[in-house]
């Protein structure tokens, strides 16, 4: 038997139901089920083609990704939310380079949904994180495509 190791990831509530979902139905133990998952993948990435594999290299979650953008009342109407959006999707831009960014979520405030949408960014729906903000925010989303079309870059 191979020497054994222990390790610890963080998980999304849905990937842990499944994960005992599956123990429960199948009556495998987590480790091994674990184990042989990460071997299959690990397994697959090595005998893909280098060139369509996208290694995810940063997950931003709420705690991590929470940034707050936007423009006091009275300045607004100047210009000042078009230069924050413009150079927070610059850096968006500098971040899928460097860590495999998509795209750029938003929680919207129900008064800016319209400035979004403006700049291209599409309603999507939380699947988990949602805000506590009340009013409730609406999350939207612009991808690598449509910042780097938005930008003008290739």
């Amino acid at each position: 038997m191979e020497d054994e190791t222990q390790i610890s990831a963080l998980v999304s509530r849905t990937t842990k139901e499944l994960l005992e979902r599956h123990v429960r139905a199948t009556g495998v133990k987590k480790g091994h089920l674990v184990e042989q998952a990460l071997r299959h993948h690990l397994q697959a990435l090595q005998e893909l083609p280098a060139d369509i594999v996208i290694h995810p290299k940063l997950v931003v979650k709420r705690k991590s990704g929470d940034a707050r953008l936007g423009v006091d009342q009275p300045a607004q109407g100047q210009g000042l939310g078009v230069q924050l959006l413009r150079f927070v999707l610059q850096l968006t831009l500098g971040m899928a380079d460097d860590y495999g960014c998509v795209g750029v979520i938003v929680d919207a405030k129900p008064d800016a949904s319209a400035f979004y949408a403006k700049y291209g960014f599409v309603k999507v729906d939380a699947v988990e994180g949602r805000s506590d903000a009340r009013p409730a925010p609406t999350p939207m989303f612009l991808s690598i495509r449509a910042v780097k079309g938005a930008l003008g870059a290739s």
